[in-house]
C-alpha cells in the first residue's frame, strides 16, 4: 500500500524543490518509501537471504574506474590447503594441463576465458579487489581488507546469521569466485574445508567494494547468510569441475574438486582414458560437443546454465556428498529435472516452492519464461528453433557461441572472451544460418518494417530482447519469441517494441502489430493506451521492471529511437529507489545523459542524500537549454519546456508495485 506519510513527504520535498527552481518548473516524486514487513523462508542454511530490520547505511570508499586486463593464472604462492577445498584427480579426471600438449590452441584460448577463472585459489594474480587497508562498513557489518605480503586478509565484525562470534575475527582469503564483472571472496570457516563468504564483493569495472546484497536485485531489508558452506554446497556445482562437496554435516564439508573453474573436462568429460591412448582410434574416449547430436550438445551447457532440481530427495542428498552424476554426452534428464512451467507441479518442485514461496517468481516470469541470467538453457529449450526434430536446423548453444577462439578469428582474445560469441553473431548471421530468405535485404525489410541497416532489422532485437536480469544489467532472453502486447499485459515483461521505443505506448505497439502482422489487439487499459510503457514500468512497475527500464534508458538503440533528453527526470527518480541494483543501473545510464557524464553519486548513500541528489539533478535538467524535441509529449509526461505532468506522475507512484523482489542469480 502507498501510505499517506509518503504523499506528505513528497509534498514537502516538492515544495522545497520548486522553491529552488526558476520559472516555477515542476519537480516531483522525491521520496523514499517506508519499508514494509518481510518474511522469507529458507531451504537450507546459506542459500536464502535472511531478513533483518533496515539500519543506517554507511557507504564504502568510492574509487575511480579504470580498465581491467584479463586475469592470469594463479601463482605458486597459494594459501595453505588444510582448511580449503582441495584439487584431487580421481574418477577419471586428469586436469586441463593434460590437454595442453596436444591441443595447444584450444588450451590457450580456454585459458584466456572467464570460464577458467570462475573459481581460483587466492593469489596476487587472481585477486582483483583492492586490499590496500580499506575500511568497509554497511549496516552493522564492519570490515577491513588488507595484505600481508602475498596474502590477502580480512577483519570482520558482523552480527548476521552464520557469524557466530561476538568479537571481530581475522581470516585469510583463500579462494575467489568471478573475474569478469564481480569477484567474491571466501575464507575458512574453521570447520573442515567449509568456506564462509566475505560480506563484501568487488565490482571490477567500477573498481569499488559493495556489500554482497548490493550486487543483486534483492529486497533492501535482505541480508545474506555468510556461513553454512554456501560455496561448498551450491556455488561449487557449476563454478568448478568434478566437485565432490563431501558433506558430513550441514557445516562440515570435506570438499574436493578435479579443477577449480570450468575446465576442459567439464565440457569434454573425464579425460583419463583419452590421454592414455597411444594412437588415434575411432573411439577417442572423449566427448566433443560439436560432433554429437545437437540436443545432447546443448545439454552439456545445460548442466550449469539452467534452473533444475533433482528427481528425488535421495539424489539431492547424494549430490552433496559425491557430486553430480551427469557427464558430458549423458542424457541430462536422467540425472535432473529441468524446471519449466509444466514442471511446477512436480513433487520435487512443489517441495521447493513450499520451503521457498518466492522460488517461481524469482526465477520465471508469470508465463514460465526464465527471467534471470545464467539459465539460458531453460530459454533455449522453450524456443521453437530448438523444439523441432530437424537436427540440421536445431538451434543450440554452439550455433552462436564458441568455447575456443577459432584459429582464423582475428579478434583479440579479450573481445572474444567477453561473451564467447562466434564472429558475426552480433548481426543477423546468427539467424540467417537457417532463415536464409532474410539474407535478401528486401525480404528483410518487408518482414521487419525497418530500414535494413537499422537496429530494428536486427533479428535478436525483436526476438531476443533484454528481458533477463543479472549481473546488475539486462541480458538478452534466450527464449526465441515474438513481440506481444498481450504477454506484456499478462506478465509485466517488456516487449521488444516498447523496450526500444521508450516513448511509445502499448496501444501504439498493438496497432502496429495488428497492421503489420495481423495480430489482434487485446483489450488495453487507459494508461497503457495513453502513457509510454517505459514510463509506466519506471513509475508503477516492481523492482525488476524498474531495473530493466533503467537499463533500457541507457541502451544505445533505445536512446536513438526514443530520444534521450526527456529521460533525465526518470533516471533521477530511480536514484531514490529502495533497491540498490535499480539505483546502480540508473546511475550508469544517467552518466550517458548530456551534461551528466561526470556525475558523482554514491549509490549506497542514505535516503536523504539520495533525495537531495535527485532534486539537484532535476533542477539542472529543468534549467537546461533547448526544448524537448518529441512529438508525443503527453505519452512521456514531459512537455517541450521540460515541465512534468506532476499530477499523473504522483498518481502512478502511488500505484507502484511494492511487492518483494528477489532475483535468484
Amino acid at each position: 500500500m502507498f501510505r499517506s506519510s509518503r504523499v506528505t513527504k513528497w509534498i514537502l520535498l516538492s515544495v522545497l524543490a520548486l522553491a529552488s527552481l526558476a520559472v516555477g518548473r515542476a519537480v516531483f516524486f522525491y521520496f523514499s518509501a517506508d519499508q514494509d514487513s518481510l518474511s522469507v523462508s529458507s531451504r537450507e542454511p546459506g542459500t536464502t537471504p535472511q531478513v533483518t530490520a533496515p539500519p543506517q547505511i554507511t557507504a564504502p570508499p568510492q574509487t575511480s574506474a579504470v580498465p581491467l586486463s584479463a586475469t592470469t593464472a594463479p601463482s605458486a604462492d597459494a594459501p595453505p590447503t588444510g582448511n580449503r577445498p582441495l584439487v584431487v584427480h580421481e574418477d577419471g579426471y586428469v586436469g586441463s594441463q593434460s590437454c595442453s600438449e596436444c591441443h595447444v590452441h584450444q588450451h590457450d584460448t580456454w585459458h584466456a576465458s572467464f570460464h577458467r577463472t570462475m573459481t581460483q585459489v587466492a593469489s596476487p594474480t587472481s585477486v582483483v579487489g583492492e586490499f590496500n587497508n580499506v575500511q568497509l562498513e554497511y549496516l552493522k557489518t564492519r570490515c577491513r581488507v588488507y595484505r600481508q605480503g602475498e596474502e590477502f586478509w580480512v577483519e570482520i565484525d558482523d552480527v548476521r546469521p552464520g557469524f557466530t562470534t561476538t568479537e571481530p575475527i581475522k581470516r585469510q582469503i583463500v579462494q575467489t569466485t568471478g573475474s569478469h564483472h564481480v569477484q567474491a571472496y571466501w575464507y575458512p570457516s574453521g570447520n573442515s574445508r567449509t568456506l564462509s563468504l566475505f560480506p563484501f564483493v568487488f565490482l571490477i569495472k567500477e573498481r569499488r567494494w559493495v556489500p554482497c546484497e548490493a550486487a543483486f536485485l534483492v529486497h533492501p531489508q535482505a541480508r545474506f547468510s555468510i556461513g553454512g558452506g554456501r560455496w561448498n554446497k551450491t556455488c561449487s556445482g557449476c563454478h568448478t569441475t568434478g566437485v565432490k562437496p563431501g558433506m558430513r554435516s550441514t557445516s562440515e564439508l570435506d570438499t574436493r574438486v578435479a579443477e577449480f573453474g570450468v575446465s576442459c573436462e567439464a565440457c569434454h568429460g573425464p579425460a583419463e582414458e583419452h590421454v592414455a591412448l597411444d594412437v588415434h582410434t575411432e573411439d577417442l574416449k572423449i566427448v566433443n560437443p560439436s560432433k554429437i547430436a545437437p540436443k545432447r550438445s546443448a545439454e552439456i551447457c545445460g548442466q550449469c546454465h539452467s534452473v533444475f532440481q533433482f528427481h528425488t530427495p535421495e539424489e539431492s542428498r547424494n549430490r552433496l556428498v559425491r557430486g553430480m552424476r551427469f557427464r558430458p554426452g549423458d542424457i541430462l534428464a536422467d540425472t535432473r529435472l529441468i524446471v519449466t512451467q509444466e514442471k511446477f507441479e512436480h513433487p520435487q518442485v512443489r517441495s521447493v516452492i513450499e520451503q521457498m514461496p518466492i522460488f517461481v517468481e524469482s526465477h520465471f516470469w508469470p508465463d514460465g519464461m526464465v527471467r534471470l541470467s545464467g539459465r539460458e538453457y531453460n530459454g533455449l529449450i522453450e524456443s521453437p528453433c530448438y523444439q523441432h526434430d530437424d537436427e540440421t536446423r536445431t538451434l543450440t548453444c554452439l550455433s552462436c557461441h564458441n568455447m575456443h577462439l577459432s584459429k582464423d578469428d582475428s579478434r583479440p582474445l579479450d573481445e572474444w572472451a567477453d561473451d564467447t560469441l562466434k564472429p558475426g553473431m552480433r548481426s543477423n548471421l546468427a539467424c540467417v544460418q537457417c532463415h536464409t530468405e532474410y539474407n535478401d535485404n528486401q525480404q528483410l525489410v518487408r518482414h521487419t518494417h525497418h530500414e535494413a541497416d537499422s537496429s530494428g532489422s536486427n533479428c535478436y532485437n525483436c526476438h531476443m530482447p533484454h528481458t533477463t536480469y543479472g549481473l546488475l544489467k539486462a541480458i538478452r532472453s534466450h527464449t526465441i519469441d515474438s513481440p506481444s502486447v498481450q504477454s506484456s499485459l499478462a506478465t509485466g515483461r517488456p516487449n521488444a517494441c516498447n523496450a526500444c521505443h521508450l516513448d511509445q505506448t502499448l496501444g501504439w505497439t498493438a496497432e502496429y502489430l495488428e497492421s503489420w502482422f495481423d495480430i489482434e489487439q487485446p483489450e488495453i487499459p487507459d494508461d497503457e493506451r495513453t502513457i509510454a510503457a517505459a514510463v509506466l514500468w519506471a513509475l508503477k512497475g516492481d523492482a525488476a521492471q524498474r531495473a530493466l527500464a533503467a537499463w533500457s534508458m541507457g541502451w544505445p538503440p533505445a536512446r536513438e529511437a526514443s530520444g534521450h533528453d526527456w529521460l533525465t527526470p526518470y533516471l533521477a527518480e530511480f536514484l531514490t529507489d529502495n533497491y540498490h541494483a535499480v539505483r546502480f543501473i540508473a546511475y550508469r545510464s544517467l552518466r550517458l545523459q548530456p551534461g551528466f557524464e561526470d556525475l558523482e553519486f554514491d549509490t549506497l548513500s542514505d535516503a536523504a542524500d539520495r533525495v537531495d541528489k535527485a532534486i539537484q539533478i532535476r533542477k539542472e535538467w529543468a534549467q537546461g537549454a533547448g526544448e524537448i524535441g518529441r512529438a508525443n509529449y503527453e505519452k512521456i509526461l514531459v512537455d517541450a519546456q521540460r515541465k512534468m505532468n506532476t499530477k499523473v506522475v504522483v498518481r502512478l507512484l502511488r500505484e507502484q508495485n511494492r511487492r518483494v523482489v528477489f532475483i535468484s542469480e
